[in-house]
């Protein structure tokens, strides 16, 4: 049993509302798709393997459908090169708060978090692409080349300014050229730039990412978030090293540094992960998330390209009623060929085929409209959505016509919208602030809710292909 009819119980001739081919009705939601049905029935079979339609079921991959994007400029791609891996380290100024100050016990981690998941991020690296080469790389005001494993000293962390969007250009062209398989940065997404917060870092990445060729290229992008203890930075002159007491924290919404720390606080930094096949992101931030839990590390992980990368199927469960009928009342007119797989109508009288979405496909129809039949024949269908139920009337009069008129009946295509539930992310508005000029501001990051969203890639809809009365696949 599909349902149960709306209303008072009482039997009633149903009223259905006739939709013109190709239009649609209902507001667009821009996450609602456009899903595909292709009803086709065939000519009446002959002999005993006919049976009076019931109920059926139709299965079907859900397929993303993706926004136009511009098309980036062409590149090289380089095979004289064995590929490589490449790890960038935010050099600038403030990320020395993340080592412990010389004498200061370190909070839980010897030497800091910074310093603990900089050593596992090459580890996992190269344990995903074996054999791949790996060097470390600084930026500040520049790119520059780093010793293996660079040791983790305040003196390291100088640079005046956070150039991270020079990172992003060289790892992704590496990427693009094929000279890299994977990489990573790894900062705190305070950048240089014309935009304040982490906004300005996400700009640079939004084209690679909406790209069709990263999507073809199987090229994937996440964000690792640690909270890290933070002593606070000096400054030579506004926040000079003393003995016994901690550094300052900076604010880039209100350029400059601001009153000592009176304790370790709790700081997010990141490292934003790149690399060949989303199965080797999730690896290497899952092993960086089991490393952070046995050491009491908040850590928490998303593949901002994940939507689309899955291809959920779509259930939808059919019942065959008389015109106007109640759930579970026979229809005489409708049959099916157990043998061909052919259906047809006994009688010219009208059946409704009411469909339900299964609530596992995460998704139920929205709107839904009826195109234009094959041969230029009038459609024997009409279309009406009952809530979330798809209620198809068959005009068996006008199917027995056009079986007589045609050797093959008519191909007709069912559009349905659907709205396609996200998996479950992590929330990462605790980890952003609007204003990072607050005595609050050091345990969270500017703007980090929207360099989310700007990254996270969704496709603009989906669309599922169905076939009923047909056994032909979906």
């Amino acid at each position: 049993m599909v349902g149960e009819r709306p209303g008072n119980g009482r039997k009633r001739k149903r009223r259905v509302r006739l939709l013109q081919p190709g239009r649609f009705f209902g507001p667009l939601v821009p996450t609602f798709g456009m899903y595909t049905v292709a009803l086709v029935l065939g000519s009446c079979g002959v002999g005993d393997a006919r049976e009076l339609a019931t109920t059926f079921s139709v299965s079907a991959s859900i397929k993303p459908v993706w926004p136009h994007s511009s098309p980036l400029p062409s590149v090289v791609v380089d095979s004289a090169q064995p590929p490589r891996l490449a790890i960038y380290l935010d050099l600038s100024s403030p990320m020395s708060g993340f080592v412990p100050p010389p004498g200061e016990p370190a909070a839980g981690v010897v030497g800091g978090e910074l310093r603990t998941v900089a050593q596992w991020i090459p580890d996992h690296l190269g344990r995903v692409y074996p054999g791949v080469p790996l060097q470390w790389h600084g930026v500040a005001e520049s790119v520059e080349t780093l010793p293996q494993y660079p040791v983790f000293r305040r003196e390291i962390f100088t640079g005046t300014e956070s150039r991270l969007s020079l990172a992003i250009e060289e790892v992704l062209m590496d990427l693009r050229t094929g000279r890299a398989q994977g990489g990573a940065i790894i900062t705190d997404l305070v950048g240089t730039g014309e935009l304040t917060g982490a906004l300005d870092v996400a700009r640079y990445l939004v084209p690679w990412l909406a790209s069709a060729e990263r999507r073809e290229g199987d090229f994937h992008f996440g964000l690792i978030g640690v909270r890290g203890t933070y002593w606070g930075a000096f400054h030579r002159t506004r926040c000079p090293p003393a003995d016994g007491r901690l550094g300052c924290w900076y604010s880039e919404r209100m350029p400059g540094w601001k009153p000592r720390l009176q304790a370790p606080v709790g700081v997010p930094f990141y490292v934003l992960l790149f690399g060949h096949s989303a199965e080797a992101l999730n690896e290497i931030a899952g092993a960086v998330q089991r490393d952070a839990d046995s050491q009491e590390i908040e850590a928490v992980w998303e593949l901002l390209t994940a939507a689309g990368n899955e291809q959920p199927r779509a259930e939808v469960a059919f019942e065959a009623l008389p015109e106007g009928g109640e759930p579970g009342e026979q229809q005489y007119a409708l049959w099916r060929d157990a043998g061909d797989g052919t259906y047809g109508c006994y009688t010219g009288d009208n059946v409704e085929l009411w469909g339900t979405f299964a609530r596992a496909s995460r998704f139920g129809p929205t709107e839904a409209s009826l195109a234009p039949g094959s041969g230029g024949m009038p459609s024997p269908f009409t279309l009406e959505l009952d809530g979330e139920r798809l209620v198809v009337r068959v005009d068996c009069d006008a199917v027995r016509q056009s079986v007589r008129q045609s050797d093959s009946a008519p191909a007709l295509h069912l559009n349905i919208g659907g709205l396609m539930q996200p998996p479950a992310r992590p929330r990462w508005d605790e980890w952003s602030t609007p204003d990072d000029n607050t005595a609050e501001h050091p345990g969270s990051t500017l703007q980090l809710r929207y360099f989310v969203e700007e990254t996270r890639v969704e496709p603009t809809s989906y669309r599922v292909d169905l076939r009923i009365l047909t056994d032909g696949p979906s």
